[in-house]
């Protein structure tokens, strides 16, 4: 069993969540042509160190739920689709070293 799909896919690609949570450390899809939109229940990666999403298409808004992923160290979504504002739950990031979200229209 792998756990439960999130409900958003990343185009053909979909994150599965163990029922005793999601033990990921990294997701790094760069320059893989997904489209989509980034779902809320990634805050259930609680260990995300890493996540670099960058050069896609990725559409729709920087989910507010990313900042409570507090071992976050480097997020990349640049030259996506993203539109809306910058969540400021982003600031709770105290491990945040990399926020790179050129080229969106943010």
């Amino acid at each position: 069993d792998f756990g439960t799909p999130l409900t958003t896919k990343l185009n053909e690609l979909e994150c599965y969540i163990d029922p005793a949570g999601c033990s990921c450390r990294e997701i790094n899809i760069l320059m893989a042509e997904v489209g989509g939109t980034i779902p809320n229940e990634i805050s259930e990666c609680t260990v995300l160190v890493s996540l670099l999403i960058k050069s896609n298409s990725v559409r729709g808004t920087i989910p507010s739920s990313l900042g409570s992923i507090r071992t976050l160290k480097v997020i990349d979504l640049g030259r996506n689709y993203l539109q809306g504002s910058i969540p400021s739950e982003l600031g709770l990031l105290t491990q945040l070293r990399i926020l790179s979200l050129e080229r969106n229209n943010l």
